[in-house]
């Protein structure tokens, strides 16, 4: 008793409020990566390794079924329509301009930063 049964229920409860603002795909698919990282972490027929590989597949996967989802005639995942070209120049919202400072950087540098890693994955 104590401690780790309290830190659990935190992290429930994070779970329950990050899930709340998800569409019905978001919530499945945090559902499914949060069931996945538990059984890997502690389990006795998993190598303790194994997450470095498992992560990003989840991630890879999430965004495979995403991407697969919008092109559905009925999609499960709520989508905001991209301005196509015919729309005439588009300017950058608040919104965009603090998402791309609270990034810190552009594509080309997470496009370096996914190439490094997948370099220190695999050497």
């Amino acid at each position: 008793l104590g401690v780790p049964p309290a830190a659990v229920a935190l992290i429930f409860k994070a779970f329950y409020g990050f899930a709340l603002k998800l569409d019905t795909l978001g919530a499945a698919l945090a559902m499914g990566t949060s069931a996945v990282s538990v059984l890997i972490n502690h389990d006795e027929n998993i190598p303790s390794n194994s997450s470095q590989f498992v992560y990003p597949v989840l991630l890879f996967g999430g965004g495979l079924l995403t991407f697969l989802d919008t092109y559905r005639s009925k999609p499960i995942g709520t989508y905001s329509k991209l301005p196509g070209l015919d729309d005439g120049p588009v300017e950058q919202t608040a919104f965009d301009r603090k998402l791309g400072y609270k990034i810190g950087m552009e594509i080309h540098h997470g496009i370096f930063m996914f190439l490094f890693w997948l370099v220190l994955l695999v050497g």
